[in-house]
């Protein structure tokens, strides 16, 4: 029986067989092996297996955490411009 590992983090991607899965868990960064299955999606959920693992992933609580992990490329162009003196958005 593969390891099962529970988690909390944010997909920087995407999740998809044939890939690794890389998720932000808080300041660190975890990078998977190939995802082999998925299994289950909900809007706060995702059970996926790698080639090594079966991992329960939760999504954080968007309430609490603000808008600061669903901006991907656009929240970094703008912090980037914030950060330059200019702001596109």
């Amino acid at each position: 029986m593969k390891k099962q590992i529970k988690i909390s983090g944010t997909p920087v991607r995407k999740i998809q067989v044939g890939s690794p899965a890389i998720i932000l868990e808080g300041e660190l960064t975890r990078q998977t092996s190939i995802v082999i299955s998925i299994y289950a999606e909900s809007k706060s959920k995702l059970v996926f297996e790698t080639q090594n693992t079966v991992y329960f992933l939760e999504y954080p609580n968007q309430k609490n955490t603000g808008r600061l992990l669903s901006g991907g490329k656009a929240l970094i162009r703008k912090l980037t411009a914030f950060h330059t003196g200019g702001c596109r958005s």
